[in-house]
């Protein structure tokens, strides 16, 4: 997986204090931040790209600039959901930014020139970029080419006692396919603890894909598959995560989205890390399982035999966790392992009915669903057998979901 020192190569450009000093012309609209460091006469700064979707101080984070020697952060724009994620995640309380009544980090383009002349006038500039960043998440997570199952994946229909159209069923399935590449990727011993899912709303197509990087504290699973993906998110896109997303996650996700965005997770996480994020309330849902709570099921875990749990995956995985104080730590644990297996031997059970062609009562938008993502799986090399796809009807088709 990338190391610290390939994102710090990929970032880092040659600066100047010219460069920086041009990029806050009185007549220029460039956003712009840079770093002050405490422990060395090294600046750090960033500014809006071409078709760049990250802002600066993402940009400045994501850089592998060692974030212990922040001081200050500066800059002449209005920070996004993404920049204050990123920023209390990454630097923590340590520098000095819009929140502490000693210093707006906010100035005009004169006051930074006036800075950068004279306080800053004998320290070395570092131009940086994340441009590099989308080769590195690809070749760690390569992406998917395949056509999508073109199932609206936005529809959370519930299920009646006549009609059953399966996409309380397509989302576990979703769900139940990040949790297979967390059990299946993360390295012995590894801190990696989170997958997510990027997909598109309206046809259920994989747009990126991405685990937890230990080696860089802004590179979580979400963030991640962004990064992959590489540009402002679709306003339909869907996230799958199988942990409640962090602050900087969330702020990411609000900022490069169209707004209507929503994200599934597969386990609480009650830390400080993901508490009153950017997400909660209204976009951003447990996948609970219990047939009491509103809105889209979770994984029921079904037992050898066939037989359902009594007590849901988030719940199993909600009550394991709590005991190690962290969800990260506890990802890593076999009991973590024989959970998510719970999880596969539900996925396995749907793969089992779908290759079968003698069943009777398939639901189409699962069957779609179902085949679509044995091929993603197959395709990053953590497959099952496969599920053909489904035919195109030429008379309505039996929609129900047993």
């Amino acid at each position: 997986m990338t190391t610290n020192e390939e994102i710090l190569q990929s970032a880092k450009r040659s600066g100047s204090r010219s460069d920086l000093v041009q990029s806050l012309a009185d007549n220029c609209q460039t956003r712009v931040a840079f770093f002050e460091s405490k422990n060395s006469r090294d600046v750090y700064y960033s500014r809006d790209e071409t078709a760049s979707p990250y802002s600066p101080i993402v940009k400045l984070f994501l850089s592998g600039v060692l974030t212990s020697e922040i001081w200050r952060i500066y800059r002449n724009y209005e920070e996004t959901n993404a920049d204050m994620g990123t920023s209390v995640l990454c630097g923590g309380l340590s520098y000095l930014n819009v929140d502490d009544p000693r210093d707006d980090g906010l100035s005009s383009n004169e006051n930074l020139r006036e800075l950068i002349n004279d306080s800053l006038r004998y320290y070395r500039f570092n131009l940086v970029s994340a441009s590099g960043l989308k080769d590195l998440m690809r070749r760690d997570f390569p992406l998917y080419v395949a056509p999508g199952p073109n199932v609206d994946i936005m529809l959370e229909t519930p299920s009646t006692k006549d009609t059953h159209d399966g996409f309380h069923t397509v989302h576990r399935l979703y769900m139940a396919t990040a949790f297979r590449i967390l059990r299946n990727k993360q390295n012995p011993g590894g801190r990696e603890g989170v997958a997510a899912l990027l997909v598109e709303g309206s046809t259920g197509r994989i747009l990126a894909w991405a685990l937890k990087n230990p080696a860089h504290p802004a590179l979580h699973a979400e963030s991640s598959s962004i990064l992959a993906y590489g540009d402002r998110l679709p306003a339909d896109v869907r996230i799958y995560s199988t942990l409640k997303p962090c602050a900087m996650c969330a702020g990411w996700i609000t900022t490069l989205s169209g707004g209507g965005h929503l994200v599934y997770y597969g386990q609480n996480d009650a830390t400080s890390a993901a508490a009153e994020t950017f997400l909660d309330n209204v976009d951003s849902k447990l996948l609970d399982g219990r047939r009491q709570v509103p809105g889209v099921r979770g994984i029921v875990p079904i037992y050898a035999g066939g037989r359902k749990a009594d007590v849901t995956l988030a719940e199993m995985l909600d009550a394991a966790y709590r005991s190690s104080g962290s969800p990260i730590v506890f990802a890593t644990s076999d009991e973590a392992r024989t959970i998510y297996g719970r999880s596969d031997r539900m996925l396995w059970h749907k793969i089992q009915k779908y290759r079968d062609d003698t069943a009777t009562g398939r639901n189409r938008n699962v069957w779609a669903a179902l085949s679509y993502l044995t091929g993603f799986l197959n395709s990053i090399g953590v497959g099952t057998a496969n599920v053909a796809q489904p035919p195109v009807p030429a008379a309505p088709m039996d929609t129900r979901e047993h």
